[in-house]
């Protein structure tokens, strides 16, 4: 529930998937810090759960990230995974009104968990409602980048684009 002039926690979240279509893909391990509003680390959480029977992972992601150990039968099941977050999640923002921060998140970290949530019959919209908001630190990386390129160094292609 929103808190009426409640003081603001962030919490800064990422995901490892199977892959990278939102459709098709599975959460396999998610960090959340947990800080105040001086961004101070309170809490943290690492969860990570082994694969669904019926997702076949990107072999890409995997090169990436190297998650192997999800392939292993000894891990959380999806289903506790995604409990045991979505309870840290409401713990944390039982006192104050939860920031939720992500990189490149509204288009994916976003999306995947709405979908995994709703998987497991939980509340999908944990990170927009009830007094939550949310920040995705690419597009404001973008605007600072955009509109005051000469007080940051920002990377760019070859073809002279923005490499964020």
């Amino acid at each position: 529930m929103a808190l009426l002039n409640a003081d603001s926690c962030f919490i800064f979240t990422d995901t490892e998937t199977t892959g990278l279509d939102i459709n098709f893909s599975q959460i396999i391990q998610v960090g959340s810090i947990l800080t105040d509003d001086a961004i101070h680390t309170e809490d943290s959480q690492d969860l990570d759960c082994k694969l669904l029977p019926w997702i076949v992972p990107s072999p890409e992601a995997f090169l990436v990230h190297k998650r192997i150990k999800s392939l292993s039968d000894n891990k959380l099941s999806h289903l506790e995974m995604m409990m045991q977050l979505r309870d840290k999640w409401l713990e944390w923002s039982k006192e104050r009104n939860p920031v939720f921060i992500t990189y490149n998140g509204h288009r994916f970290d976003e999306e995947l968990f709405r979908r995994q949530f709703y998987w497991c019959l939980l509340p999908s919209y944990i990170t927009n409602t009830d007094g939550a908001t949310r920040l995705d630190l690419m597009f404001t990386f973008q605007l600072v980048a955009n509109f005051f390129s000469d007080c940051v160094n920002v990377p760019s292609s070859e073809e002279g684009d923005i490499s964020l």
